[in-house]
């Protein structure tokens, strides 16, 4: 029923068919790891080629971008990796990559900059051109406030600043001054002292303080006695004789009086009396050496003139200024009175002022602490 088939080997042609099989999987492993070996080689060259851009688009900012249009930047490889930007770059083979021709150049245009990265690895080149838009900057200049000195007085309007503080304070009266000539007369019975309470005019009805800063004598010119017949500021209320003698005239007036050798005197405490100040004066006759005594035809009595002047320093309470302790300095001419400390509201006023020293440029439209120049730039 079945018919045996007589098979034979044929050894020479299995093994021609077995080497030509052998041969094409050679091929294709070889073609394979040729493939295999140029991706590798392409991942590295472009691992490298990413990096160079990163760095270059990192670098290029700022102040390291080119200012005027048509200017250009450049930056090697080799400058990048003096300035510890980037590693040394390396193909598959530990090969370094060109340094002088691999770079990245940035050239700026009217409305953009136009980025160049090139690199260069053995046998493989890459260059690409990356546009990059311009951004708007803003010049900004720094903002710095000039303040006046802390006072009570409340300032009006803007830029004021004010606080609560228990402060000292203290009211500062302008010192003023008012000059008094004085003359009494005594006969040839002369005493050795003499008093005489004085009432003074020209001084403020309220409380003051009042002391005499500066005292003299008349001498032989005749301003001082031009003075006291001219200047009515004092009357005395007592200590004169029982009678009354006139001045004639000046120069009787000069040539009758003491002089400084002749007589000392003070001023002594000025006290307040109902609304008016007194002084009162003390006298002390040396002698009459020099001078020669007036005879008055109404008293019938010879006598000498006392002449003398003082100054008195007072402050007048209209014109205090209620002020901090610490301001006293303001006030050299001024008496400072009445020193307490207070719950008060203080008051500066400040002046903003442009410090051209700080200059920033920023893509914000505002930074805190500075203001607009209204320069700007395309960057």
């Amino acid at each position: 029923m079945y018919e045996e088939v007589d098979f034979k080997f044929d050894k020479v042609s299995f093994m021609i068919k077995l080497g030509i099989i052998i041969f094409l999987i050679l091929c294709v492993a070889i073609v394979i790891m040729i493939f295999i070996s140029k991706n590798n080689n392409n991942d590295i060259f472009n691992t490298n080629f990413k990096t160079m851009k990163e760095v270059s688009l990192n670098y290029f900012k700022d102040d390291k971008l080119p200012k005027n249009v048509d200017e250009k930047v450049k930056l090697t490889l080799s400058d990048m990796i003096k300035n510890n930007l980037i590693e040394q770059l390396k193909d598959k083979k530990g090969k370094s990559c060109d340094e002088q021709n691999s770079y990245a150049e940035i050239t700026s245009l009217e409305d953009h900059y136009e980025l160049v990265i090139n690199l260069e690895c053995d046998n493989n080149t890459k260059n690409e051109k990356i546009d990059i838009k311009k951004e708007i900057y803003y010049e900004y200049v720094k903002v710095e406030k000039e303040y006046s000195a802390w006072q009570l007085e409340k300032i009006e309007g803007e830029n004021v600043e004010s606080k609560e503080e228990l402060v000292s304070v203290s009211s500062f009266c302008k010192n003023k001054t008012s000059n008094y000539y004085f003359t009494s007369y005594i006969d040839l019975n002369l005493k050795k002292s003499y008093t005489y309470k004085v009432k003074l005019f020209g001084l403020p009805n309220g409380e003051i303080y009042a002391k005499v800063s500066d005292k003299g004598y008349f001498d032989d010119t005749l301003h001082y006695y031009s003075s006291y017949l001219v200047q009515k500021n004092l009357s005395i209320i007592s200590g004169l004789p029982n009678y009354n003698v006139t001045v004639p005239n000046i120069y009787v007036y000069r040539d009758s009086s003491l002089k400084s050798s002749n007589f000392s005197f003070s001023v002594d405490s000025i006290k307040k009396e109902s609304n008016y100040y007194y002084a009162y004066i003390n006298i002390s006759v040396k002698n009459a050496n020099n001078v020669k005594p007036y005879y008055d035809r109404t008293s019938k009595k010879s006598v000498y003139f006392i002449p003398f002047y003082f100054t008195i320093q007072y402050t007048d309470p209209n014109e205090c200024v209620r002020d901090l302790t610490d301001n006293a300095s303001s006030y050299s001419s001024y008496k400072t009175i009445n020193t307490s400390d207070e719950n008060v509201t203080l008051y500066r006023k400040f002046e903003l002022k442009n410090n051209y020293d700080d200059i920033k440029w920023s893509k914000e439209k505002s930074l805190e602490g500075y203001t607009q120049t209204g320069k700007t730039e395309l960057r």
